[in-house]
């Protein structure tokens, strides 16, 4: 059996676990996300190589645009310092070990369409709640791009007739407004678990922001 560590980089912890080649978890734990590059990839090669006896690879989500095949990111996100990292090569060289990096939200929408409650499904979507707001979207345990979201034969179909072609024109401009309200809250960072855990921690009158009082209430 092959062992595996999987990372997961947020705003405010990095997560971890080892995990099997039958993803069950054999051991979790979190660390504060560090303020600079440095103290970053620090803490991730110590995370390496306090596993690399036991483990066949590293998979890593992380924020941001990210070339998945190259594990190069291009924008980090919440986290600015990850910007123009090519983080895979980088721990590939200095582990020995083959490293993945995929955007964080694309790993929650994968992980549920293959293994999760969007199995079997057509057409679905997996929104990401941490320190942002990421948004998957899945067809048949793959992931769907806007672009192909728009042509998706399941969703709009073929045109042939008037009523198909204004339901066609409808639900593009649903997309289109739905990518424009998106954008508009992922600048303003207003959906995001912790700022609902800010506002709904001020409105309980707590002492500090406690998100398991919170969600307790």
């Amino acid at each position: 059996m092959k062992y595996y560590l999987t990372i997961d980089i947020g705003g405010t912890f990095i997560k971890y676990a080892l995990i099997d080649d039958s993803y069950h978890l054999l051991e979790t734990d979190k660390i504060p996300t560090p303020n600079t590059l440095t103290d970053f990839l620090t803490h991730v090669k110590e995370l390496i190589a306090t596993h690399k006896q036991q483990i066949s690879g590293v998979a890593i989500a992380c924020p941001g645009q990210i070339n998945s095949k190259v594990g190069f990111i291009h924008r980090g996100g919440l986290i600015p310092y990850l910007r123009n990292l090519p983080l895979a090569s980088h721990l590939e060289r200095v582990s020995l070990l083959p490293v993945t990096v995929i955007n964080d939200a694309n790993a929650a929408g994968l992980a549920e369409a293959r293994l999760g409650n969007l199995r079997d499904c057509s057409c679905g979507a997996a929104l990401i709640l941490g320190t942002g707001v990421g948004l998957a979207l899945i067809s048949d345990g793959n992931l769907l791009s806007f672009r192909n979201l728009q042509s998706h034969h399941m969703l709009i179909g073929p045109t042939t007739n008037d009523v198909q072609k204004n339901a066609r024109f409808m639900a593009q401009k649903d997309i289109l407004n739905l990518r424009v309200r998106g954008i508009e809250s992922l600048l303003q960072n207003n959906g995001s678990a912790v700022q609902f855990i800010h506002k709904a921690s001020d409105h309980l009158a707590l002492p500090h922001d406690d998100g398991q009082a919170v969600f307790k209430a």
